[in-house]
């Protein structure tokens, strides 16, 4: 993004929404520096606005610690109030009490 936006400062968070009159798949790759000074590259997947998931989402791994951090972003694609839970699970299924910060 900072090659379309130069003038974005490092810390920008923002949403980038795409529209065509064909269709497409967008492809994003985030890169970050861990605290060991090492690259960690990430895919991240796209949000189809116009056909929001119907279901539950399971993410299979979320990493907090040594470097390593989970960001988890919620878009309301509509006009009517909804409830999200947001429900975290150890590796053998058990529901954990986990605080959102």
């Amino acid at each position: 993004m900072t090659e379309l936006f130069p003038a974005l400062k490092n810390d920008f968070q923002g949403v980038l929404t795409m529209t065509s009159s064909k269709p497409f798949v967008p492809l994003a790759q985030r890169l970050t520096v861990n605290e060991r000074g090492e690259n960690i590259y990430s895919m991240l997947a796209p949000a189809d606005l116009q056909n929001p998931p119907t279901g539950p989402l399971f993410l299979p791994q979320i990493a907090f610690g040594a470097g390593f951090n989970t960001q988890i972003t919620i878009t309301d694609t509509g006009s009517n109030q909804e409830t999200v839970d947001v429900l975290f699970y150890d590796d053998t299924g058990t529901t954990m009490n986990t605080p959102i910060q």
